[in-house]
């Protein structure tokens, strides 16, 4: 103890300094403050402490961390999807407008806007929307579509489009135009249609527009309310499957330009009893129900495809190669000149029941006749004419018997595959 003003070191208790005379005053300690008692666990500080200091365990923290990584995944896909709904221009199909996969969107008052920029195959289009049952009134197609025409026709191929009223482009769409409720590609000079990308017969009949030189894959498929298709003198190539399905229109012109006719675009045409090609056609000819391709020597010796209303057909001298015939046809005569039956020739006829071979028979390639489940014998005029057989040629059909002949020394997979009730001779020629 001290005093305060001199500094002279006090004996406890003083009540003065013996050395300056000042009155000592004792002052009161400060009360110090309440602390909460600490934790316990089971009634013990010690065992609380213990417990706080022990570390977690292994599995714990597995887990702890599994849970935090499941949660930063999640947000992640989250903004993601989100992400990709606003750069394709499709909206969360949680209601109105609805996002028709890899297409575009649709809205409540049945308009269909085409949008979906990566186009590509048919298009997905729901049973339901938000739980009900919609319908397809317009289609409109938005200024960022740039799909070629078979891309965008493709995409535009179902029958959910049976009920649309009006298809239009967007203004100044840089691409794609509507003439007469027609989708056309323009020409990239003059701005007038150039391409048959669309039509879903909005009307009985229509008439090309002249300056179009092609109608894509599919551009008409389906429009079976048509009964009068009017084709340009400019016209230069039809595609696969153009007019498929058709069924009202009974007849039709092809032009003398035409020099390429994809497949067979007219099948299921039911009642198309009359096509004519203009006779200054260097390119093709049509006879009986036949369309016959030409050579590059200009000899017309391949049948191409023939009309769905034939059913019968016999394939004249003319005729060197079978390419494809309709697949309701009933019975088929081949000319002696005929030495080839083409890859797919008579894929899936499943009506044909009688099939006469000529004696020059030489060839029948892969798929011939796979599916033509009628079919139970060929008759050859010269059995040991053929030489090749190709793959599947006689795959799932319905033959009973069949001699291979001696001149074919290799037998390809699946040859006869699924042909349960036939008994198939293989001479020693094949290894």
């Amino acid at each position: 103890m001290f005093c305060r003003k001199c500094g002279s070191q006090l004996p406890d208790g003083s009540a003065f300094c013996n050395k300056c005379g000042t009155k000592i005053v004792y002052l009161e300690e400060a009360p110090q403050p309440q602390l909460p008692p600490e934790p316990t666990v089971n009634g013990s500080n010690e065992q609380a402490a213990s417990a706080l200091k022990k570390p977690l365990s292994k599995k714990t923290l597995i887990i702890v961390f599994g849970i935090i990584g499941v949660l930063v995944i999640a947000g992640l896909i989250a903004f993601l999807i989100a992400g990709a709904l606003k750069n394709s221009g499709q909206p969360d199909n949680s209601t109105w407008p609805y996002a028709v996969d890899k297409l575009g969107v649709l809205d409540e008052d049945g308009t269909l806007t085409i949008n979906y920029t990566n186009l590509g195959g048919k298009a997905a289009y729901p049973d339901l929307v938000n739980g009900k049952s919609y319908t397809i009134k317009k289609i409109v197609i938005a200024k960022n579509i740039m799909a070629d025409a078979n891309t965008l026709g493709e995409a535009l191929s179902s029958d959910k489009l049976r009920s649309v009223e009006a298809i239009e482009v967007e203004e100044g769409h840089p691409l794609y135009t509507v003439v007469d409720g027609v989708l056309y590609i323009k020409d990239s000079r003059s701005g007038e249609p150039k391409v048959l990308v669309k039509c879903l017969a909005l009307k009985d009949s229509i008439a090309i527009a002249e300056g179009v030189t092609e109608i894509a894959t599919d551009a008409l498929i389906g429009c079976d309310k048509l009964t009068s298709i009017v084709l340009p003198d400019s016209l230069v190539s039809i595609g696969y499957g153009a007019f498929v399905d058709c069924s009202g229109i009974t007849s039709m012109s092809l032009p003398a330009g035409v020099k390429e006719i994809k497949g067979d675009p007219f099948s299921g045409c039911s009642s198309l009893t009359a096509l004519s090609i203009d006779a200054d056609n260097p390119n093709y000819y049509t006879a009986d129900g036949m369309v016959f391709g030409a050579d590059e020597n200009g000899a017309f010796n391949k049948l191409q495809f023939t009309l769905d209303s034939y059913k019968n057909i016999y394939v004249p001298y003319n005729v060197m190669t079978v390419e494809g015939v309709n697949n309701r046809v009933e019975s088929v005569t081949l000319d002696d000149n005929v030495s080839v039956i083409g890859q797919n020739a008579f894929f899936s006829c499943e009506d044909l029941t009688t099939f006469n071979a000529g004696t020059h028979l030489e060839a029948i390639e892969g798929n011939a006749f796979s599916y033509c489940s009628s079919l139970e014998r060929i008759s050859f005029a010269d059995p040991n004419s053929v030489t090749f057989i190709g793959e599947a040629a006689f795959n799932q059909s319905g033959l009973k018997e069949f001699t291979v002949s001696d001149r074919v020394t290799e037998l390809y997979g699946y040859t006869f595959g699924g042909c349960k009730d036939l008994t198939v001779t293989i001479p020693s020629s094949v290894t």
